[in-house]
């Protein structure tokens, strides 16, 4: 639901009936009905604009309307599953959880799409807070809570770090392929923003190596544990415990493949 405190209208996303209704508060009567719609799910009013956005889940759009008189006044294609409207009227903006994972970001006046926010999983629920210019999203599928900074964009390292945590849930679930995609973006982030260089960039080469190692594809773990071993000694020095960690787990993967004198090559380097 939306309210227009200066009318004082109430808007009923009907989604059963594919539409909207509008409600006269005063009077306590639907004074019309928006109908068309494809599964509407959220709604959102911006006082400013006197705009109606309306997010329809079978077709993933969103549709706008004016205040005045209902007409439709446009439409913004998002592919799949648009449902939660939040509405941020400092910036004019529209924030809409969509697809199988993400927030977007609608410029009001222009009514396109301005930005996305990549989540984990489809947002069940989210709040603004206008305050610290956060979003809270509530992801039920992951049983996590992400703060998603709202005005930092989807290459900021408050996101790399966010999709290191869900990728390390869903390894603990064996969801595994989808813990490789995780760290493979966490890892995209952090080298583009940080440098090839940096420890995180070796932190996020060490855990996609995890990955690798505990389905047995020792070929790719070997390969990462090697770049990580070598960004970390670069970094943080080769007495550092992550430099200790690295070895010992790429020790590992010789052991398991039967290569005992390599693994036992790092094991005592590891000990130094």
């Amino acid at each position: 639901m939306a309210i227009d405190l200066l009318r004082q209208r109430l808007f009923v996303a009907e989604l059963g009936n594919d539409s909207v209704g509008i409600v006269d508060l005063k009077n306590h009567k639907l004074i019309h009905t928006i109908g068309g719609l494809n599964e509407p799910q959220g709604v959102g009013y911006v006082p400013s604009m006197e705009m109606l956005y309306v997010a329809n889940a079978r077709d993933g759009s969103v549709r706008a309307f004016l205040g005045a008189d209902y007409a439709a006044a446009g439409n913004i294609d998002l592919g799949d599953d648009a449902d939660n409207i939040r509405v941020d009227t400092i910036a004019n903006q529209i924030i809409v959880g969509y697809g199988k994972g993400g927030l977007a970001v609608i410029d009001a006046k222009a009514c396109r799409k301005i930005a996305d926010i990549p989540l984990g999983a489809h947002p069940e629920s989210f709040q603004l807070d206008p305050d610290s210019n956060q979003i809270f999203v509530n992801l039920p599928y992951t049983r996590a809570l992400a703060i998603t900074e709202n005005a930092k964009g989807a290459n900021h390292l408050d996101v790399a770090w966010t999709l290191t945590n869900l990728a390390l849930l869903y390894s603990r679930q064996g969801r595994y392929g989808d813990a490789e995609a995780l760290h493979k973006r966490a890892l995209a982030i952090r080298e583009q923003v940080l440098g090839a260089s940096h420890s995180a960039v070796g932190e996020s080469l060490h855990n996609l190596a995890l990955i690798y190692a505990d389905q047995r594809k020792y070929g790719e773990a070997e390969e990462l544990y090697k770049r990580a071993l070598g960004v970390r000694e670069q970094a943080l020095g080769s007495n550092h415990p992550d430099v200790g960690q690295t070895l010992n787990n790429l020790a590992l993967v010789y052991q398991d493949q039967g290569k005992y004198e390599d693994a036992e090559g790092l094991l005592k380097r590891a000990l130094v």
